[in-house]
């Protein structure tokens, strides 16, 4: 299974990751290095799907859809998000 990447770039912004434990992880996110934010995130798997062209892709992880967050994905940002993200995890591993 193809496992997301710790660093990749995605409609403009830029990830590294920064915790994980199981399914869960702390991503930084950013546009600007100087103002960086925090994911929490929820790593889904898939069975892989087919493309556009025809192809397929191989099963892997992905990052939990637009509409799953609040549930499976968290942004923070400002002073003491790097806290309240650690703290997020622990949550969700908790749950």
């Amino acid at each position: 299974m193809k496992e997301i990447p710790h660093t990749f770039a995605k409609l403009g912004w830029s990830f590294n990751q920064i915790a994980r434990k199981g399914a869960v992880a702390i991503f930084a996110r950013w546009k600007d290095p100087a103002k960086p934010h925090m994911e929490v995130v929820r790593i889904r798997q898939h069975n892989g799907f087919p493309l556009p062209d025809g192809t397929r892709t191989e099963p892997g992880e992905s990052y939990p859809p637009d509409n799953q967050w609040g549930r499976d994905g968290f942004t923070f940002s400002g002073d003491g998000m790097a806290e309240r993200a650690e703290l997020k995890m622990r949550e969700l591993l908790e749950s």
